[in-house]
């Protein structure tokens, strides 16, 4: 059964397929370190990317529940969850979990994705998104111009 838009209205991706602005700077995923995905027998979507910045990196991924196709979707604690993750290295080793920071929604902070574009047929997906994240110092990062589009996993 196809949802959505044809497969004619799908938009190819870019070289990249994730980007976004993080406090008004440019995030941008490396097209190979870019994910959309269907899990929990078809209830949930997560959207992620990473960006490698020479010895660290950042990933900006979001994951909702009650999937429907075609959208506009919450981003909060309750119905969905937006985060980033920067690893910074150990000087002169990889990116470990003590060096890791983390920021992602927190009740009452609402943001939205958007499926603009969903081709179950050829697995093809597109959209938008926008969220507020904080981490457990209090620092806050606004993600904005989220934009993203490829093929989508389906895992049940």
């Amino acid at each position: 059964m196809l949802l959505g838009c044809a497969a004619a209205e799908v938009t190819a991706p870019s070289a990249a397929a994730l980007r976004a602005d993080l406090d008004g700077i440019a995030f941008v995923a490396d097209s190979r370190l870019s994910g959309f995905s269907l899990y929990g027998n078809g209830t949930r979507l997560s959207v992620a990317g990473v960006e490698t910045m020479g010895d660290r990196t950042r990933q900006v991924a979001v994951d909702v529940g009650g999937w429907r196709g075609v959208g506009t979707y919450a981003i909060d604690s309750n119905t969905g969850v937006g985060f980033i993750v920067q690893n910074q290295p150990i000087t002169g080793g990889p990116p470990t979990a003590p060096t890791s920071r983390r920021w992602e929604t927190k009740t009452g902070d609402v943001g939205e994705l958007v499926i603009t574009q969903f081709d179950a047929g050829r697995r093809r997906i597109a959209g938008t998104f926008r969220f507020r994240a904080e981490n457990a110092s209090g620092e806050v990062i606004e993600v904005s111009k989220g934009t993203f589009s490829g093929t989508l996993v389906i895992d049940p």
